[in-house]
């Protein structure tokens, strides 16, 4: 029993050291096989070439390789092999996991082929969706033999690792913005892209402090400012490290009016008392306006002959810049009287009818009396 202990032992410090050999460096003249990889990281999509390697002049005539992997981080694409493996010698089931690969070289030749350098290559690409951390490809060779068929002492084992990384997209947005005058308003944050910012009348441009997300760069379209008293849209871009997003934070600065002096402050308030006048003056225009309308609303018959009604319509009219047209509708609605009681003369003037009458009287009073001198002058005659 304790031989038995003891033999497992050593079986199991054996398989230990086995699996956890050092990879020989390339160049080395070691005989015996070892595995790497091409690049120790990797991210979603990218190619990953894990080689097989055998040290100079191994005349190994025929030997197995096992291969295995996290099918959740790699997928495997297939095998090429070097020009020392002669076709239909080297076999391949790749749908396994450990992927399998067997090679014997050409019994009909009578010699293996010297093999040296990379002699097989496993071809893996890291799934878009794999998570980020470490993995490990695990692979062992055995199974070495000669020509003859006589085991070789070249077996070998060990698990190299891969590091996935997870590519983060770019990202375009500032971190700070600030400004060289005044402060913005609302206060920066990263994901508001309208402010303000108002400065004095003075002040004629305005540059600003702008930091950006990792990579990316930032361009400000403009740094001087229009007149006093205007507005100007500054606008800031950030554009992503590889140039796939851009995004623009839009500033208005709203420069102050220039404040006029004690002179012009006079001079303004003469204007703002000849202003007062011009409008009284045109409040009086406006009464007149109100009062031509009135007449000709009487001219045409829609206003009242009480002259009462009148004059409270035209006192009232400078009250208001509509007065003009808000007296006609008013003169409509005055009550109109049941009858007109005797003659009314407006303006001194006789109405037309009553100059028809007179007209045609006049006519038929001198056809009557031509008509009687007529008759005189021919009983004279007679």
């Amino acid at each position: 029993m304790r031989r038995i202990r003891a033999f497992a032992a050593l079986a199991l410090a054996a398989v230990l050291w086995l699996a956890g050999s050092a990879v020989p460096a390339f160049g080395e003249t070691d005989p015996g096989f070892s595995f790497a990889v091409d690049k120790p990281r990797a991210s979603g999509e990218d190619m990953i070439k894990f080689t097989l390697r055998v040290g100079a002049n191994t005349a190994a005539a025929g030997f197995r390789v096992r291969v295995a992997y996290d099918d959740s981080v790699l997928r495997f694409s297939g095998t090429e092999a070097s020009s020392r493996i002669e076709s239909g010698t080297l076999q391949t089931n790749g749908e396994s996991n450990p992927i399998y690969s067997v090679y014997v070289c050409n019994p009909g030749k009578g010699y293996a082929p010297e093999l040296s350098g990379t002699v097989l290559t496993f071809l893996f690409q890291v799934r878009a969706d794999a998570p980020a951390g470490r993995t490990e490809i695990g692979a062992c060779v055995d199974e070495v033999c000669d020509y003859s068929g006589a085991a070789l002492d070249l077996d070998h084992a060990s698990a190299v690792p891969l590091e996935v990384e997870r590519e983060e997209p770019a990202e375009a947005f500032l971190t700070a913005l600030e400004p060289s005058q005044g402060s913005l308003h609302p206060a920066f944050s990263p994901d508001v892209y309208f402010y303000g910012l108002d400065v004095g009348s003075d002040v004629r441009s305005v540059t600003f402090r702008a930091d950006a997300s990792e990579g990316a760069s930032v361009k400000v379209s403009r740094k001087s400012l229009n007149p006093a008293g205007t507005d100007t849209a500054i606008l800031i871009t950030v554009t992503s490290a590889d140039g796939s997003k851009q995004v623009r934070y839009s500033v208005t600065v709203s420069r102050a009016k220039v404040q006029p002096e004690g002179g012009e402050t006079s001079s303004k308030s003469g204007k703002a008392s000849t202003s007062k006048a011009s409008g009284s003056a045109k409040a009086r225009g406006t009464g007149s306006r109100a009062a031509e309308e009135i007449l000709r609303a009487a001219k045409k018959g829609k206003a009242s002959s009480s002259s009462g009604k009148r004059s409270d319509t035209l006192s009232a009219a400078p009250q208001g810049n509509n007065a003009a047209q808000d007296i006609p509708a008013a003169a409509e609605n005055q009550n109109r009287p049941a009858s007109a009681p005797g003659l009314t003369i407006l303006q001194n003037r006789m109405p037309d009818y009553l100059i028809g009458v007179l007209a045609a009287g006049f006519c038929i009073t001198v056809g009557i009396a031509l008509s009687l001198w007529f008759s005189a002058n021919s009983g004279k005659k007679k």
